[in-house]
């Protein structure tokens, strides 16, 4: 994993949450704290498990 695919903290939330969640993403990348967030990260037709695994 290069230094571009790590991320300093994982947003873990209820789908109901997500616009705050994203709100605080965004607050994050201000601060230069690099996010993960599925929304983001998550492409459709992926296997999505495997991903959030490695980044869990």
């Amino acid at each position: 994993m290069s230094d571009e695919d790590q991320f300093d903290v994982f947003l873990c939330h209820n789908s109901k949450d997500k616009p705050e969640v994203e709100e605080i993403a965004h607050e994050l990348i201000r601060q230069r704290i690099k996010p993960w967030l599925d929304k983001w990260e998550l492409r459709p037709g992926l296997v999505w498990q495997s991903l959030l695994e490695e980044q869990i």
